[in-house]
């Protein structure tokens, strides 16, 4: 049997939602589906509501796959879902995706109301558009995105159109979108909210959890991250995230797909201590640059990615070298003070990476010798 999300939806598919209630498992699932593109299945936030079912019958129902990074796992999972008795009749509405190069914003967003469960709202993490990358960098700001303000209208939006509590999350980015919408829809609706998932979602600023109220919603977060996370410990708000296993290695964990699942739940763990230290080094270094150095920093960065000639990811990886040419020509073309600047940035790291672990070597001398 697999270990991942469509293995648990065949050991489990036939559980209705009344006899096994809504878990953080379903809500990866879900938080999943969002990444499909509905775009040509569904009018843009059309309050009509389509079946999981009546989209395998319809005209377009190929192009939900056309994210080729992770077609044949989307696929996988979708039509497992679509044979079994909990999934299939899960209903879809108000589905919205924008992409805008000059406000540097790739948002997209759907609506879940499952059969005896409460409905959930899920946010797409960043998707293989360079748009959705080269926004990801302004995250690490006090300064909301594009993405982040939308997302706070969407649940508004939504909730003034659906009845009870609901459940709201996302994967990545659609994390992140999930705790911001929370925070910052309004008073009436975020009482309405029962769970707020984050799969490996970044974090906010220190300034930005105070300023936009985090404590009110902190006990419903449930945050999830695979062992060797670097994306959801980015600025991570909550030291309680539970830690699941990954049959991948490094940064490939942050794909879901590799998450481990075992009779019904995730298979959990623990961080190493010297991952842990290696992810602080990286705050601290993010938290220590003053707020135009990062905003330097991450205009040096975009513009790399921009110059790069790519529109998507996918093209980026069939014609790998191409690109990369381009992004280091344009890196030698770069003015004195850029290049100082990143300089200063990469020493300021490595720096404090340096004293962390010269720390904790002088702590374990001192366990050891008693001086």
């Amino acid at each position: 049997m697999e270990k991942n999300t469509a293995g648990y939806v065949k050991s489990f598919g036939n559980d209705s939602f009344e006899k096994r209630p809504f878990c953080k498992e379903d809500a990866l699932i879900l938080s999943q589906i969002s990444y499909l593109k509905f775009d040509t299945l569904m009018p843009v936030t059309s309050e009509e509501v389509i079946s999981l079912k009546e989209l395998k019958e319809s005209a377009g129902y190929e192009n939900l796959y056309a994210d080729f990074r992770y077609e044949k796992d989307n696929r996988h999972l979708l039509e497992t879902m679509l044979e079994s008795v909990r999934f299939s009749d899960i209903k879809v509405c108000f589905y919205i995706n924008r992409i805008e190069g000059d406000a540097e914003m790739q948002f997209a967003a759907i609506t879940f109301l499952l059969p005896g469960a409460l409905p959930f709202i899920a946010f797409r993490g960043t998707d293989e558009t360079i748009v959705g990358w080269q926004e990801d960098f302004n995250m690490f700001t006090d300064k909301p995105i594009a993405g982040q303000k939308l997302s706070s209208k969407y649940i508004n939006d939504v909730a003034s159109k659906i009845s009870g509590d609901f459940n709201v999350g996302g994967h990545s980015k659609g994390g992140n979108l999930a705790m911001y919408s929370a925070m910052n829809c309004s008073p009436v609706v975020k009482d309405r909210i029962n769970t707020i998932y984050s799969f490996d979602g970044p974090g906010f600023r220190p300034e930005v959890l105070k300023e936009y109220g985090y404590d009110e919603i902190k006990d419903r977060i449930v945050s999830v991250i695979p062992k060797s996370s670097l994306v959801g410990m980015l600025l991570a708000s909550d030291e309680n995230s539970i830690v699941v296993e990954s049959r991948a290695f490094g940064v490939l964990q942050h794909n879901p797909y590799t998450w481990i699942i075992e009779g019904g739940y995730m298979v959990e763990t623990k961080l190493t201590k010297q991952h842990r230290m290696w992810i602080n080094s990286l705050n601290e270094w993010v938290l220590s640059l003053d707020k135009e150095e990062l905003g330097d920093l991450i205009k040096v960065i975009q513009e790399a990615l921009g110059g790069s000639g790519a529109e998507t990811t996918i093209e980026f990886s069939s014609e790998s070298l191409k690109y990369l040419s381009n992004v280091v020509k344009n890196s030698k073309e770069l003015d004195e003070e850029t290049k100082q600047l990143v300089q200063k940035s990469i020493k300021g790291f490595l720096d404090i990476a340096y004293s962390k672990v010269k720390n904790k070597i002088t702590r374990e001398v001192k366990k050891i010798t008693g001086k």
